[in-house]
């Protein structure tokens, strides 16, 4: 029996919603998911397992429409869907009200239960979640006993606020694979038969490296796993280092080559660090350069704010600095950049 098993894909979320491609990445989304469609189809998939937060939130009429489309071009393959932290059934939910087509089976109960799909000799246990937050040990009891059906178990979260369990005990109860599902990068285990399958595609510039969806296939006994990269883009660092002789033309030359050999179509972390004559100026340029969602500046920036600081002692200058020093914000940096840029002015002006 061959299965594919995908979670957090994220539907209905805007990813870098403030970046000129948010709505794009958004389309994206969408399209991954049509091609995990696709590929049941052309690998003439058993199984797709959906183990929670298919949307990012309650789901829309809009949107419920546009996923009961795509799944009804499935020509062999039967579903299997559990609700998340995110996407929880609650009062008036759309999934509880869709009319889902027979090879759909929706998991609507809060307890772990079971979808007998017969004809497949296969057995999903598990369970959607009713609120977003579920500290309950609410597997920990769950045991299949060996027989002639194959038995796999689907749980979302796997940590402290989400379903707790202890993924090695999950790996002795029984299961011919247990599937987690988890934002982030896959961590598969064939030899303990489970696997985090991760994000079908990334969404922030945290979510870094390859993302897609895991291939199994269970025969004679024996679980085989593997992470098939999907995802149309990846959130990726690039350490550019400044020398003395360079204006920030010259540097943004270089960051265009760097991208265009990491691919143009990723997205971004910059951290700057070397002799940066003017960081404001330089952060201009390299926000220009592609798909550049963040810039750090490291020693550059600091011997900027430690000239600063040191020259405009006790006024409104030096307490903005120490403001933005503080702040924990992922754009703190670049607003300081920025700011640099200002108080270079003024300060040629004295």
């Amino acid at each position: 029996m061959k299965f594919i098993h995908i979670s957090d894909v994220y539907l209905g979320a805007v990813p870098d919603a403030d970046q000129v491609w948010g709505q794009t990445r958004a389309r994206e989304l969408w399209d991954s998911f049509i091609r995990v469609i696709d590929d049941c189809n052309r690998e003439r998939v058993d199984l797709l397992l959906i183990s929670g937060n298919l949307f990012a939130r309650q789901p829309i009429k809009r949107e419920i429409e546009e996923l009961n489309k795509h799944l009804d071009r499935l020509e062999r393959t039967q579903v299997v869907i559990t609700a998340g932290s995110l996407d929880y059934i609650r009062e008036g939910s759309l999934y509880v009200h869709n009319s889902w087509a027979d090879h759909v089976h929706f998991v609507e109960s809060s307890t772990v239960q079971c979808v007998d799909i017969g004809f497949l000799g296969v057995k999903v246990w598990g369970l959607s979640y009713d609120r977003p937050v579920i500290r309950e040990r609410l597997f920990d009891d769950v045991v299949v006993s060996s027989g002639d059906d194959y038995n796999i178990l689907l749980i979302s979260g796997m940590d402290g606020e989400h379903c707790p369990a202890d993924r090695r005990m999950l790996s002795t109860a029984g299961f011919d694979y247990v599937g987690i599902g988890r934002a982030g990068q896959a961590d598969i285990r064939e030899r303990e038969k489970n696997a985090i399958c991760g994000s079908l595609e990334p969404v922030n510039s945290d979510d870094d490296g390859r993302h897609g969806y895991v291939l199994g296939e269970i025969m004679d006994g024996r679980t085989t796993l593997s992470l098939v990269p999907i995802a149309k883009r990846e959130y990726k660092d690039i350490d550019l280092v400044v020398s003395g002789g360079e204006d920030a033309a010259d540097v943004s030359r270089r960051l265009r080559d760097m991208i265009s050999l990491n691919g143009n179509n990723n997205i971004y972390t910059v951290f700057v660090s070397g002799q940066v004559a003017d960081a404001g100026a330089l952060l201009e340029e390299l926000k220009r350069c592609g798909n550049v969602i963040k810039v750090t500046f490291a020693d550059a920036l600091s011997a900027d704010i430690d000239r600063m600081k040191a020259s405009h002692q006790g006024d409104i200058i030096e307490r903005f600095i120490t403001l933005l020093e503080n702040d924990e914000d992922e754009h703190a940096g670049e607003a300081l950049g920025v700011g640099l840029m200002a108080l270079g002015e003024n300060n040629t002006r004295k």
